[in-house]
């Protein structure tokens, strides 16, 4: 068993890293906390201009020389049940690339998170509760099946893009916006 930490502990997406900051920086960081595992995280945006080949290979490499192994790859993207064709394909589209990422990098696993229900907006119970708890305002038409349906459907174009790849899917459990 081996103890893992995000990068995203440090900075949340490569693309706003400060300035002089790098992920090789921050995998000497997590390794010297002890960790020997971690997980690097992607957003459309960074697929498009930070993950690169060269990048991802002197990531993964740099990475194992001082003992941390990559594991998952995170796709951070909201728009897999979306109502608008587009934006799902575009996402596909990206996730391919979230999947070769990892596979340059060394990962066995890419990932993604659970979106919201379509057109719902979030709305919180409580904001000054110590627990914070959020809620959704669901549209009148809303319909579970088909959002299920659509959901399942992009899922099920990414689980083929990871296998190509060699690579497992999991899917993070927390809704994101």
């Amino acid at each position: 068993m081996k103890l893992a930490n995000v990068s995203w502990g440090w900075t949340p997406i490569p693309e706003d890293m400060p300035h002089g900051d790098s992920l090789i920086r921050i995998a000497d960081q997590i390794r010297e906390l002890g960790f020997e595992g971690v997980d690097y995280l992607g957003t459309p945006e960074a697929l498009d201009e930070f993950f690169t080949e060269e990048a991802c290979r002197a990531l993964g490499d740099h990475s194992r020389s001082i003992g941390l192994e990559p594991n998952v790859f995170v796709f951070q993207d909201a728009s897999w049940n979306d109502a608008c064709s587009e934006k799902r394909e575009d996402s596909v589209r990206h996730f391919e690339k979230a999947a070769q990422a990892a596979k340059w990098i060394g990962c066995r696993i890419v990932s993604t998170l659970v979106p919201m229900p379509c057109g719902a907006t979030p709305w919180k119970f409580n904001p000054a509760a110590p627990a914070i708890k959020q809620g959704y305002h669901m549209p009148a038409d809303y319909c579970y099946q088909k959002d299920w349906d659509t959901l399942m459907d992009s899922y099920r174009k990414c689980l083929a893009i990871a296998k190509r790849y060699g690579l497992r899917m999991s899917v993070e459990c927390f809704p994101i916006p």
